[in-house]
């Protein structure tokens, strides 16, 4: 659920780093600087998101109550409270601890059971939580924004470039930018150009 989202916004901040970088004539100074800003923004809004989504899960207090967790600390060889209740690594019923120690018996199992409905509705009561959908499209409206200056570069670039090519004889560009569609350049070279002499 948060990938979805999130990789949405990031996806377009990272088209738009793409587009700035696929530009040929601008500078690689231009290109790189452009691109690595829209990186590390996207980058950063995710890390805040992920940051902001973890300390609400926290706050309501560990995953698995009291007698479960010494099931698990047991499983796993934790030291009593070594464990912090939170990270849990499951697949296919099998425990994956943070020492590496895999645990899938029938006690480790009923207690996953147990568990997991939980979880699930604590992690969708949150993600559905004002405070995480207004953070989910602030994010994505300055990823988009963010993209959107990316390929506002690009355009002015590439329109320069295309304007060193207006001389040439029977040559028509057409660039489309699209956020949500792409860039299209189509390229048409006119054949029937006669040099009669």
């Amino acid at each position: 659920m948060i990938g979805g989202l999130g990789l949405s916004a990031i996806g377009l901040a990272m088209a738009g780093a793409l587009a700035v970088a696929a530009v040929p004539q601008a500078t690689e100074t231009t290109r790189s600087q452009a691109a690595a800003s829209i990186e590390a923004r996207a980058e950063a809004q995710g890390e805040e998101l992920g940051r902001l989504i973890d300390s609400r899960l926290r706050a309501g207090g560990p995953f698995f109550t009291p007698e479960e967790r010494v099931v698990i600390e047991r499983a796993c060889g934790y030291a009593q409270g070594e464990w912090d209740g939170y990270q849990v690594n499951i697949q296919n019923d099998v425990l994956t601890c943070t020492n590496g120690r895999r645990a899938s018996g029938p006690e480790v199992r009923a207690v996953l059971a147990a568990a997991e409905p939980r979880i699930e509705a604590r992690v969708e009561a949150l993600m559905s939580s004002p405070e995480i959908t207004q953070a989910i499209a602030r994010i994505s409206e300055e990823a988009t924004a963010e993209a959107m200056r990316g390929v506002t570069l690009a355009m002015a670039e590439l329109d320069g470039a295309l304007e060193d090519l207006d001389g040439l004889k029977g040559l028509e560009i057409d660039v489309d930018a699209d956020p949500g569609d792409g860039v299209d350049v189509d390229v048409d070279v006119d054949d029937d150009t006669d040099d009669d002499e």
